[in-house]
């Protein structure tokens, strides 16, 4: 059994034999356990049971002399156990040989990674090659952004994405909410699939049980579309004509964003830290009320920090960490700086590729938040990053981006994370971008780097993703090639390869049937382009009635073959996308892309059979 494990692990040893869960039946467990090894155990169980029928008994063992360890084996053995010599934070070892498998880990993080790495194993069946692995990340804090404005999971959806996000060791989540937060304040602005409290609560525990912390993401300043576009909260935006900033300057408007951060704040009570956004305030200053206060506060920086210290504030209260976005702080300097209240985290965003190159000069801003006394994560993105009704992220760039940032992660002490941002759209005023499930690749190519390093290539990640999330075979290049191909203008190309994979791929087909329809949309807007500049020269004298026979007996033979192909399209991304999402998402998601060729079509219709 060839080994495509996700994150590829730092030390492998494959060993004589196999191990085999179906021949043993026992998870012992440390009698004084650390807090999450019995959930681990249980996890590891019901999996077993789930997935193979297997009953596993769970049960404490002087043996297991690790507070963080595991001894798979026959309830009437108890095997020998190794503690690991690891020290380094979330590092394990694991050895499977003979009848038993151990996992001894230095921490928590380290057990729950072990886990993830023995599912990862059970895919390919309850037998496994004799080995030991060691294993430990190279970027401690790994989390994954969850942006629920534009296509939003439904809670089966949610729930498979927090597995996956587990399963390839993220540690943790942040969740945009917007207008799908179960508000009290603002009963009138649900979202297509909204949570409810009780749903919310599914949702937040089904994360815990996966180990994985959530960090709650509610804006304070701006991209407040999704609560300014109604017509009730109009007047708290800073320009009512574009309803995007909330006005820094009323304290109506400040109240109601107090009452949002404590509604965040008391649904998340396992929650560590508290993101406030406060990114993309372009319009501080343009109400007169704001204008006032901003010339008061001695400039636009000192006004923006005087305005989210309010939060940063009922944050700490809390005792939690406030995170903010740090854009809107670049061309602060170091004084003013000082102002804002020390104990914040700052999440420092570069979307760019740059070759996947890193250079400290990239940074320029990283010295400055380190001596204002910033807890520094890095920001790239693994999706929604290209342009706002993009279909599939590019994967090349996407990678490019996660390749400098892991990088500068590994090269500059200073920086304590990284997050993967995941756009759903670019605000919530705009058409829904790249569905969630096009960016698992590069999910999973994140999650490879931030564990790994830079230490693995990017052909070895291929070939696991190919045979550890597909279930295809590793020398299927051309669809690791296909994922480039839809940005690189090869999207007929992609199309054929993703409909030819699928039929054989044993995981994640569906994904796969996604991504082919979405080729095939980029495939229909390329040939839109192209059609509309032939048929543009005939219109006038369509529209006039006398345009070439030969012309219009063409373009009336064209014309139902596109509407059908249209038509297809339409119905087979509808059915693909609703497993996951919400028919008026869908619906809007479709139509924002082809409502235009429709149209256009049926008006083409009209006047071939008028003339």
């Amino acid at each position: 059994m060839a080994l495509s494990l996700l994150p590829q692990p730092r030390s492998v040893k494959v060993l004589a034999g196999h191990f085999d869960f179906k021949e043993v039946d026992t998870i012992f467990v440390p009698r004084r356990p650390g807090p999450r090894v019995k959930q681990a155990a249980e996890q590891l169980a019901a999996e077993l049971k789930n997935t193979f029928r297997l009953e596993y008994e769970i049960k404490p063992s002087s043996t297991v002399k690790d507070p963080h360890g595991l001894l798979i084996t026959h309830h009437t053995r108890e095997g020998i156990f190794v503690r690991t010599a690891q020290t380094r934070p979330q590092a394990y070892e694991l050895l499977a040989a003979g009848h038993s498998l151990t996992v001894s880990a230095s921490d928590e993080g380290g057990l729950l990674a072990a886990v993830q790495t023995i599912r990862q194993l059970l895919q390919e069946g309850t037998r496994i090659p004799a080995l030991k692995i060691e294993d430990w990340p190279t970027v401690p804090f790994r989390c994954i952004h969850l942006d629920l404005k534009g296509l939003t999971p439904n809670l089966d959806a949610l729930k498979e994405f927090l597995e996956l996000a587990a399963l390839y060791k993220y540690n943790a989540v942040l969740v945009e909410y917007e207008d799908r937060f179960p508000f009290q304040c603002l009963p009138e602005i649900r979202g297509p699939n909204a949570f409810t409290p009780e749903t919310l609560q599914i949702f937040l525990k089904h994360a815990e049980a996966q180990g994985l912390e959530i960090i709650p993401l509610v804006q304070t300043c701006g991209h407040l579309e999704y609560v300014l576009r109604h017509p009730k909260y109009r007047a708290y935006a800073e320009n009512p004509d574009v309803p995007q900033q909330i006005r820094t300057g009323c304290p109506k408007a400040q109240k109601l964003v107090r009452e949002m951060v404590k509604e965040i704040i008391d649904a998340h009570p396992l929650a560590k830290s508290i993101h406030i956004g406060a990114d993309e305030a372009w319009q501080l200053g343009q109400h007169p009320e704001s204008k006032a206060a901003l010339e008061k506060a001695g400039g636009k920086e000192l006004h923006f920090i005087e305005h989210v210290a309010r939060y940063v504030r009922q944050v700490r209260s809390a005792e939690k960490t406030p995170i903010l976005w740090d854009d809107m702080l670049r061309e602060a300097p170091p004084e003013v700086l000082k102002k804002m209240p020390k104990g914040c985290g700052l999440m420092y965003w570069k979307y760019g590729s740059d070759g996947g190159q890193f250079r400290p000069e990239m940074l320029p801003q990283l010295g400055k938040y380190h001596h204002g006394g910033f807890q520094i994560f890095g920001g790239c993105a693994i999706r929604g990053a290209e342009q706002f009704y993009g279909n599939i992220p590019n994967y090349r760039q996407r990678m490019d981006n996660v390749d400098w940032w892991v990088e500068a992660c590994e090269t500059q002490p200073r920086l304590g994370g990284l997050v993967a941002t995941s756009w759903a759209r670019f605000n919530s005023n705009l058409t829904p971008c790249d569905p969630l499930p096009t960016a698992w690749p590069t999910m999973l190519y994140a999650a490879e780097r931030m564990w790994t390093g830079l230490g693995s290539s990017r052909e070895s990640f291929e070939r696991r993703l190919l045979v550890g999330f597909y279930g295809l075979r590793a020398d299927n290049t051309e669809v690791a090639l296909a994922h480039y191909g839809v940005s690189d203008h090869h999207a007929k190309e992609a199309a054929e390869v993703f409909g030819r994979a699928k039929r054989s791929a044993r995981r994640n087909r569906d994904v796969l049937e996604l991504l082919e329809l979405l080729a095939q949309l980029d495939m229909l807007a390329e040939r839109r382009k192209v059609e509309t500049e032939r048929l543009a020269a005939m219109l006038p004298r369509l529209e006039a009635g006398t345009a070439d026979p030969a012309a219009l007996a063409q373009l009336r033979a064209e014309l139902p073959g596109a509407l059908r192909e249209v038509e297809r399209l339409q119905r087979e991304l509808s059915r693909a996308l609703l497993r996951r999402f919400d028919k008026q998402e869908v619906d809007e998601f479709i139509q924002d892309r082809l409502l235009i060729c429709t149209r256009f079509l049926e008006y083409l219709q009209m006047l071939a059979r008028r003339t």
